[in-house]
């Protein structure tokens, strides 16, 4: 068994072990947290001095310099200055008396322009021009001339004060608008007719028959999209009759026979089907054949279905009353001998 003094050497060396690993590491940490600190130092303090320059490049010009720039862009063309059509000089004059430099010019003073009655044409259409200074911003790039007067006013409601001309409808047919009024009731107190600034939600045509088919009205403000108000009004869509024009047609096998669809809806899609196909077919033109001895019954059907936001949805179906169809074997006549 170990004594006192061995125990506590060993105490003594593994504490100093210890200290000097700590040691030797922090220094290994130093010689990594030191260079990145410096190259991140260094990047902050380039970042700074571009984004310093790139700031002070794109500041507004004073507003003098750029009227100096302005004045100067239509006070001397080629070489001439605009307000007297005089050569300007690309020299200074220098007097005996050692006064500054004065200009040819007398009504030219301090950089300013001082338009002669001969002049004044020649300055007015350089400044009526589109690509003109004043049609650039600060950084001379040329921009349109925009219209800062159309302030929106907002609107309080709008009403329907005209129905359209045509009010009654069958369906599938296209909606037509033409004499629809919309009055539109702003906060400041005006009236005014917003027809044209209006949009329907539908899908354009008579979907369904109803006695008040809906039509919703919106109105919105080109210069302020959440302006806007909304209302409806009713027109009348009616079921259409469906008939066909044959209600019974004899046949022999293979012959062939056309029946058609009498019906208000021009704007729906028309199909037919047999109840036996081993007797008689029908294509979808209304085309019936003969097939085999027999019986059957032909429907002509018609559906309206609109596309909208990318489904397709059926609104209307309806089933004539049938065409019956006979189809009799041919006669073979006896072979005598």
């Amino acid at each position: 068994m170990k004594d006192y003094n061995e125990i506590t050497k060993n105490l003594i060396e593994r504490r100093d072990e210890y200290i000097a690993d700590k040691k030797l590491k922090t220094k290994k940490m130093r010689k990594i947290i030191i260079p990145v600190c410096c190259v991140g130092f260094v990047a902050i303090l380039a970042l700074g001095v571009w984004k310093g320059n790139y700031l002070k490049a794109n500041l507004k010009s004073p507003p003098d310099e750029q009227a100096q720039v302005e004045n100067s862009d239509y006070s001397e063309v080629n070489g001439h200055d605009v307000t007297n059509n005089e050569e300007t000089d690309s020299k200074p004059n220098n007097n005996t008396n050692g006064d500054k430099t004065t200009n040819k010019n007398p009504n030219k003073n301090n950089g300013d322009v001082i338009v002669s009655e001969d002049s004044e044409g020649t300055v007015k259409d350089y400044l009526d021009k589109p690509n003109s200074n004043n049609n650039k911003d600060n950084n001379m790039h040329i921009v349109p001339n925009q219209d800062t007067t159309k302030v929106p006013k907002y609107i309080g409601r709008i009403e329907v004060t005209q129905k359209p001309i045509k009010t009654v409808y069958y369906v599938g047919d296209k909606l037509d608008f033409t004499g629809l009024e919309v009055t539109g009731y702003f906060l400041n107190g005006d009236v005014e007719d917003v027809t044209a600034d209006c949009s329907f939600y539908t899908v354009g045509y008579a979907c369904s028959p109803s006695k008040k088919y809906r039509i919703e009205v919106e109105y919105y403000d080109n210069t302020d999209l959440i302006n806007g108000a909304w209302t409806e009004f009713a027109v009348t869509v009616i079921e259409p009759d469906l008939d066909v024009s044959k209600k019974n047609i004899t046949l022999d096998v293979g012959e062939s026979a056309l029946n058609s669809v009498i019906t208000q809806g021009i704007g729906c899609k028309v199909s037919w089907y047999s109840t036996d196909t081993s007797v008689v077919t029908v294509d979808n033109s209304g085309n019936i054949t003969g097939v085999g001895n027999g019986t059957a019954s032909v429907y002509a059907v018609i559906t309206f279905g609109y596309h909208q936001y990318g489904y397709y949805t059926e609104s209307f179906k309806k089933e004539s009353p049938y065409c019956t169809v006979t189809v009799n074997e041919p006669e073979t006549q006896a072979v005598s001998e």
